[in-house]
């Protein structure tokens, strides 16, 4: 049986998307430009991505969202509302109908068991700055409760969405650098995102997420060349199976070549933890290459996987 918050939530994408088609073109841009921000899992309605400090706990209290910061203080999370464009209601999410300049995957793996994960470990490297600004690349690794990729899936599918993930990016929040952060983000409730930690190229971001509770998943972005870390911890019911993990390529107003580094990103150290269990060994992990492909490459973008522990992401031909 359905739960009614899954219908509700079925309901409110599917509903919001159909809607949002009312929408010229530059109407939409407009809407995009007011009302919303980029993440690594779409546009989010911009009062509802929230960023904490490192080691902030997020988890819900009698019904309610809480932030629990470092220092043991205790923060209502307010409810994330959707504002309305005459009677539109606009969605928390755009992945798929709105964005103009998002991309999607332009590259990524993905491995699934039924039972779920209990941890998802591994390393990336930092590549070269790019010749030319993106208005965002993403890199990551990530566990999704589940399969729905942007752009490729419709959004009526994405309904009680959720991924956790420490997630590479460039530019950084305040210039031409790479940053990290550790992101929790659904569809329905808004994005979380911890501290952004400054990193250089040829560094190696270890990325880490543990289950450390029934519901609960530590999210860890460490510059291995510094030790810093800088990171989240996810409480959520839904967080109970995550059972999708990924390695992704993700990019915002990508035009050309010249907006890739000239070098690439190592994915290695790849490790997964079924749920109960034991280590799967490399042996045993069967990564599928773009199961379902972008169907607009913007620069040669592949991924050669090389064992079920690493892989490489290119850009350029």
């Amino acid at each position: 049986m359905l739960h009614l918050g899954l219908i509700s939530a079925i309901l409110l994408v599917s509903v919001a998307a159909a809607e949002l088609e009312q929408f010229s073109l530059e109407e939409q841009a407009a809407i995009l430009d007011q009302h919303y921000s980029l993440t690594p899992a779409g546009y989010v309605l911009k009062h509802c991505i929230r960023k904490y400090p490192s080691g902030t706990t997020l988890q819900t209290v009698n019904g309610e969202q809480v932030a629990i910061h470092p220092g043991g203080e205790v923060v209502k999370v307010p409810k994330c509302e959707r504002p309305l464009v005459g009677e539109t209601a606009l969605p928390v999410v755009v992945r798929n109908t709105l964005p103009p300049d998002y991309d999607g995957w332009l590259a990524y793996t993905a491995f699934n068991k039924s039972q779920g994960f209990d941890a998802f470990l591994g390393n990336f490297s930092v590549p070269h700055i790019p010749p030319r600004v993106a208005h965002i690349l993403y890199l990551f690794t990530g566990l999704q409760n589940l399969d729905w990729i942007p752009l490729v899936d419709p959004e009526s599918q994405g309904a009680g969405f959720d991924i956790i993930q420490p997630v590479l990016q460039y530019p950084g929040d305040e210039g031409h650098y790479w940053s990290v952060k550790s992101w929790y983000v659904t569809i329905d409730s808004g994005a979380s995102a911890s501290d952004e930690l400054r990193v250089q190229p040829g560094d190696t971001i270890f990325g880490n997420m543990t289950r450390v509770g029934p519901t609960t998943w530590f999210v860890g972005s460490t510059s291995v060349s510094s030790g810093k870390t800088t990171s989240l911890n996810a409480n959520h019911p839904r967080l109970r199976t995550q059972p999708w993990a990924y390695n992704v390529l993700e990019a915002y107003g990508v035009s050309g070549c010249q907006n890739y580094p000239d070098n690439t990103v190592l994915f290695s150290g790849l490790q997964l933890k079924l749920t109960g269990g034991a280590v799967l060994p490399p042996t045993q992990v069967q990564w599928r290459l773009n199961p379902k492909p972008n169907p607009h490459p913007r620069c040669h973008e592949r991924i050669t996987v090389q064992s079920g522990s690493n892989m490489v992401v290119s850009f350029q031909q």
